[in-house]
């Protein structure tokens, strides 16, 4: 959300309740802000975008310096989740503060095991598998693992880990019972090499550490040193297409395709990495580098392990030292009869 510019300034223009149970009738949450303005301020109205939120403000001045409280009351929908905005206008401004809520309500534990099937103690998560992405060495990335404390108290959970590229808040969370919260944590790539990273971080709740949980990552470079010239000589590879085939194969025979990728420009495209990120099994023997104006093949594996019966398909990755395509995906796809 974007903030409107003039004299308030708010702590926070979205919260997050997190899922409740559905005999939760009403939630209640308040927005501070400060008046950074030199005159005093007076809230002349706000109004929200459903009659099932109420909005509330003091009617008093607000004096340079000082803070003052919206105050909001959601009273529950049918809906399994909301998400709510208020407009908060101040005297002599046109533009309004825009506020946000949102949250989501459960029906029983059911439910609770189907949306966060992984235990950690008092704690279910939404997944323990994450897919950061593309990420650039040094940039650090913030990521969300949403979490529920299925326990009657604020149970303290943390992170983990022997990478010191995972950085973890220094001290434990301590989460509201049964509502779902955001972990936040970052991610800073080192420039040591590129291609996928795999790292582990082990939750510990209550001074108890459970099984870890797996994030996946491809490191590229972001490439801002180069200048316009190095830009423009940049290598530059193109895929013969974005798919290959192989098979159909019997059970116990491995599945081999091949693809071809054409480096486009006058500079050497060098390959730092080519695999299938997600499991065991598949191979890729890839050259180390395509010279200008020439087409070099993949010749991909597929281990009899790794395939089941019917339509099989893997995503190839292909990392290179191209600015305009650093990274390439081709589809691998076959038969096992």
């Amino acid at each position: 959300l974007l903030q409107a510019s003039g004299a308030l300034s708010f702590d926070t223009v979205s919260y997050d309740f997190g899922a409740h149970p559905r005999t939760d009738e009403v939630l209640s949450c308040d927005f501070t802000f400060t008046n950074v303005s030199r005159k005093p301020v007076r809230i002349s109205y706000a109004v929200a975008t459903c009659s099932c939120t109420k909005p509330g403000w003091s009617k008093e001045l607000v004096q340079p310096g000082a803070q003052g409280v919206i105050s909001v009351v959601y009273h529950k929908e049918s809906k399994d989740s909301f998400e709510k905005f208020i407009s908060v206008f101040a005297e002599g401004e046109t533009k309004p503060y825009v506020l946000r809520i949102a949250g989501s309500f459960f029906d029983n534990d059911e439910s609770l095991s189907r949306d966060y099937p992984f235990i950690r103690g008092e704690y279910r998560l939404e997944t323990e598998e994450i897919n950061l992405g593309n990420i650039n060495p040094g940039v650090p990335v913030r990521y969300r693992l949403a979490v529920i404390n299925t326990a009657e108290r604020a149970r303290p959970i943390n992170f983990t880990s022997e990478s010191s590229e995972l950085v973890f808040p220094s001290e434990p969370k301590y989460f509201t019972p049964n509502s779902r919260e955001n972990f936040v944590f970052s991610v800073v790539a080192d420039s040591l090499s590129w291609g996928k990273r795999t790292y582990t971080a082990t939750p510990v709740v209550g001074g108890v550490a459970y099984a870890p949980i797996t994030m996946h990552a491809v490191v590229i470079d972001s490439f801002k040193s180069l200048t316009r010239e190095q830009k423009a000589n940049a290598p530059y590879p193109v895929p013969d297409s974005g798919a290959a085939t192989f098979g159909p194969v019997y059970k116990g025979q491995k599945g081999n395709a091949v693809f071809g990728i054409t480096n486009s420009s006058q500079t050497d495209t060098m390959i730092i990495r080519a695999a299938y990120c997600e499991s065991e099994g598949v191979t890729v023997k890839a050259p180390k580098s395509i010279p200008p104006g020439e087409r070099a093949e993949f010749k991909v594996t597929i281990a009899p392990g790794a395939l089941v019966r019917g339509l099989n398909s893997f995503v190839i990755t292909v990392v290179s030292n191209s600015p305009y395509n650093p990274v390439l995906t081709v589809g691998v796809s076959g038969k096992m009869e």
